[in-house]
């Protein structure tokens, strides 16, 4: 549709110019166009759902219309957040040696179009830093394959926005990669030949971004749900790898095709009486037709998600939920499939499956091995090409029954047909719980043995395996969505713990914690502190419950420090069995995240002059969000809520009988503005920098009065939400999880999202009140606020 939409743009660019009547079709192409961008900036990893192959049709296209619409008309879409990640998407989704990209959803192992017409165009307008030269070049020396015709259609661009004063530069980054819109976690991507390469992937249907607009009903002026999206290219590929050790390809995609789940290096179930294509066996939604079929009946609640992925040394640990990626008649409660890397030739597989009624009976897991010749023996696989032998070995829940058969399987593909060769394990299943491990490595003459399940129950595995005669035990909890599970399991909050010969190391988590903390945010009025709130509570971690019933020790003054009465309410309120807080809308989020633990989230500014008084709840863990308070004011005022904010200030802390040995200045200061009405605009102004102060002041206070205490700035979180971010949940004890950090992402880097106070939060307007603010009301705020502006890391607008 994109490539259509610019050749009418092209089209009518020239011909209006002799036939006025067209402008009504460019204006239409030109809407249409502006919806494509404005959706595109929503993917904060700048992928493409369809894949790596298939999205070159579309860069193709939108990098021309990008180019005429700044040369002609100067509307400038180089700012667009989605450009400035598309370099990694490219990046690190190129194999070892750049001959090849990645295969996921419809490919051919290359890319249609480009794509170094698209990374030059990237490093003139939109990088500037020699990456998308140096990438580009690595490319044409390898002469990877296309068509004739699809290279020579990007020749002329190509030479159009090469910029030869941009010297070609590495970017040297072949660590792990996770696209968190996409869902794909890469390793090795963009690296020379002989490097090891290994993916994985389990996500929702046309990205996290564009599966919300179509979910929540975004866009209503031009999106109509599914009907405006066409995904059919996309695979049933949740829980999908691939494995490529030293650069060389062993666990490989199926690429175009039709859309069986068995091509795609995942699980597939029996018996089902409504399977399709190969009963009684049955795979993921959308499987079965040349297309993949996103509006099938279970569509719309499809779901799968990164859990974990994360990298110690030379070591790997990725994991995704997928069991919303099958048909709600199968009554899945859990596919859960982990990889930890233990070496670049050496990969551990494990799959949970969980029933929620035990009517399947069997399940098959398949590997596409598309080069070599394979074949099985009594205990393992094996997979001979260029002179290498690549083995596969497994074991499985004591008392199931297992077997391994290999097969190849042509099938057509986009321009004639392709083969593959596959290996099929199938277990049966087990009442309620099965668990299968597998072990992927190159052979040598090291001796491996088959994974060996051992020390299970309902929320974890450990498998062991002996690489050399030595000993690796790798443990997983595949209660993965229960903190306390994890904690009890593995001793930390993570994911999984591998003891090797030499080193224990701990994955998804670096924190030591031996219990949960009682979390506690805080924040002054309209500060931004939702921004974090609603991080959290994308995770499956956490329910944040937002003012509970605060009104009875709104009296800061009343309380003797430290105040028993109000630490015992905090210390039952994280207490998730007490009764006292199952409010209704507490219980529906509890139906959703069952094992979910509790964040209190105190947003009326109210709080924080209570931290004196709740130092001994048990591992309290406090984080108080601030921001620049001339920035705060400013926006207060801009976005007509400065009455509002006055009117909720003083109703907090009005009548509060409070003697001044109780009080701190700036909280003298506050209470005597508050009991003094006016009109008057600089009185305004004073109370609000006041009650910031007073605030500030509590706050900094909290730092010496508690054990554990995150003061967090607004503008460090926008600025640099990832390494904030991981800042924070590192200060927790907690992972953080990838659907947590594309809420984060869409909140400070897409413009498409306001927070309480009626914003739109980038870096560009950070510090848009030295623009609005006239410097009266700016002399004000400082020298209300004193000293306490630059204790809270401000500077001053005059110095």
């Amino acid at each position: 549709v994109l490539n259509n939409c610019v050749a009418l743009f092209i089209g009518t660019l020239i011909v209006q110019v002799h036939n006025p009547t067209l402008e009504s079709v460019f204006h239409y192409v030109i809407g249409h166009l502006n919806t494509t961008v404005d959706l595109l900036n929503s993917i904060v990893d700048g992928s493409l759902d369809e894949g790596v192959a298939y999205s070159t049709y579309t860069t193709r296209s939108l990098t021309m219309f990008m180019f005429l619409a700044q040369r002609h008309f100067g509307i400038n879409y180089y700012d667009s957040n989605w450009l400035k990640n598309h370099f990694w998407y490219l990046y690190a989704t190129v194999l070892p040696g750049y001959k090849e990209s990645i295969g996921i959803g419809d490919s051919s192992a290359h890319w249609f179009y480009g794509p170094e017409s698209m990374l030059v165009f990237l490093d003139h307008f939109v990088l500037r830093n020699g990456y998308g030269n140096w990438l580009a070049s690595q490319l044409m020396k390898t002469n990877h394959t296309q068509s004739k015709s699809q290279v020579a259609a990007t020749y002329h661009t190509e030479f159009i926005w090469y910029d030869e004063s941009l010297l070609e530069k590495n970017p040297g980054l072949h660590d792990l990669h996770v696209f968190c819109d996409w869902g794909v976690v890469t390793l090795g991507g963009g690296s020379p030949q002989n490097t090891t390469f290994l993916s994985f992937k389990s996500g929702v249907t046309h990205g996290r971004a564009i599966n919300n607009v179509v979910k929540f009903n975004l866009f209503k002026s031009s999106i109509n749900g599914w009907q405006s999206f066409n995904p059919g290219h996309e695979h049933p590929d949740q829980n999908s790898f691939t494995f490529w050790p030293a650069g060389k390809p062993f666990i490989t995609e199926a690429y175009y095709g039709p859309k069986f789940s068995f091509l795609n290096n995942v699980l597939m179930f029996s018996p089902s009486p409504v399977a399709k294509c190969f009963p009684p066996f049955e795979g993921q939604v959308g499987e079965c037709y040349k297309w993949f079929d996103w509006l099938s009946k279970d569509s719309e609640t499809t779901d799968a998600d990164i859990i974990a992925a994360d990298k110690h040394q030379d070591f790997v640990f990725i994991s995704g939920e997928a069991a919303k990626s099958y048909g709600k008649h199968l009554m899945l409660k859990s596919v859960y499939r982990s990889l930890l890397l233990l070496n670049s030739d050496t990969l551990i597989v494990v799959d949970h499956i969980e029933l929620m009624v035990d009517k399947l009976k069997q399940v098959s897991a398949f590997f596409n091995m598309r080069e070599g010749l394979l074949a099985t023996t009594n205990d393992k696989a094996v997979l001979k090409h260029s002179n290498e032998t690549y083995c596969v070995k497994w074991g499985a829940t004591d008392g199931s029954n297992v077997s391994a058969s290999v097969y190849g399987y042509r099938y057509q593909g986009e321009f004639g047909s392709r083969s593959t060769q596959l290996l099929n394990v199938s277990v049966n299943l087990q009442i309620h719980t099965t668990r299968i491990a597998y072990i992927f490595f190159r052979s040598s003459n090291v001796q491996v043995t088959s994974p060996l399940i051992e020390n299970e129950d309902m929320n974890g595995l450990k498998v062991s395996v002996y690489i050399g005669g030595e000993k690796y035990i790798v443990s997983v909890v595949t209660a993965h969505d229960n903190p306390s599970a994890r904690l009890n399991w593995l001793g930390h909050t993570g994911y999984a713990t591998l003891k090797s010969p030499n080193k224990d190391f701990n994955f998804g988590s670096n924190s030591a914690e031996t219990s949960l903390p009682s979390i506690l945010i805080s924040t002054c009025l309209l500060c931004g502190g939702e921004v974090l709130a609603g991080t959290l509570n994308k995770s499956s971690d956490f329910i944040v419950i937002k003012n509970p019933r605060l009104q009875k020790f709104d009296n800061f003054c009343s309380m003797k420090a430290p105040s028993l009465q109000f630490s015992q309410w905090l210390t039952d309120f994280f207490r998730k069995e007490n009764p006292a807080f199952a409010e209704a809308h507490v219980m529906e989020m509890w139906k959703m995240k069952p094992n979910a633990h509790r964040v209190l989230f105190e947003s009326n500014g109210v709080l924080t002059f209570k931290f004196r008084s709740i130092n001994s709840v048990p591992n309290l863990k406090v984080v108080h969000v601030t921001r620049d308070p001339r920035a705060w004011i400013q926006a207060v005022i801009q976005q007509g809520k400065l009455d509002q904010s006055l009117k909720t200030i003083s109703q907090n802390i009005k009548y509060v009988n409070c003697s001044s040995t109780q009080l701190s200045t700036s909280q003298r200061t506050l209470l005597h503005m508050c009991l003094k009405e006016s009109n008057d605009y600089n009185h305004k102004i004073k109370l609000l920098a006041y009650y910031w102060a007073a605030d500030i002041s509590s706050a900094l206070a909290g730092k010496s009065q508690l054990k554990e205490f995150f003061l967090l700035k607004l503008e460090d979180l926008i600025l640099e939400p990832e390494k904030i971010a991981e800042k924070i949940f590192n200060f927790l004890g907690m992972p953080l999880q990838a659907y947590s950090k594309h809420f984060l992402l869409q909140i400070t880097k897409t413009k498409l999202f306001r927070i309480e106070s009626g914003e739109v939060l980038d870096s560009l307007t950070l510090n848009k009140w030295e623009e609005d603010l006239d410097q009266n009301s700016i002399h004000v705020i400082e020298q209300s606020v004193g000293t306490l502006l630059q204790e809270a890391g401000y500077n001053s607008y005059f110095k």
